[in-house]
């Protein structure tokens, strides 16, 4: 489940400690920050991981962005149910270049 969301007796809910810390994420990653930035940022701060550690990785703070499409209310696998909102309009979206992971460079590959 994707970080900012809990489950309760009626289904998927925002948790709103951990959905500020998500809206604090992009809204950093719009200014623009790096992934390094905002990690060592939350590093400094001390703000737990979304498994409870002490240590943020750039690739957990990415893992955090590929999901802007569900924190937006996007659909729920392919069922017809959605996600609860945590990112309204007053949070810009993110360029697609800068949630999608990379792949290896068509320069670098080899023979």
């Amino acid at each position: 489940m994707p970080l900012g969301y809990t489950r309760d007796e009626q289904g998927v809910i925002v948790d709103p400690a951990s959905a500020a810390l998500v809206r604090r994420m992009f809204l950093m990653r719009g200014q623009p920050s790096s992934l390094g930035d905002i990690t060592a940022i939350l590093n400094t701060e001390g703000v737990p991981t979304p498994r409870g550690g002490r240590s943020w990785y750039p690739s957990t703070v990415r893992e955090v962005l590929m999901h802007e499409n569900a924190y937006r209310g996007g659909k729920r696998g392919a069922s017809e149910s959605r996600w609860p909102i945590i990112l309204d309009s007053a949070v810009p979206r993110l360029p697609t270049d800068k949630r999608k992971r990379r792949g290896p460079s068509k320069a670098r590959q080899s023979d």
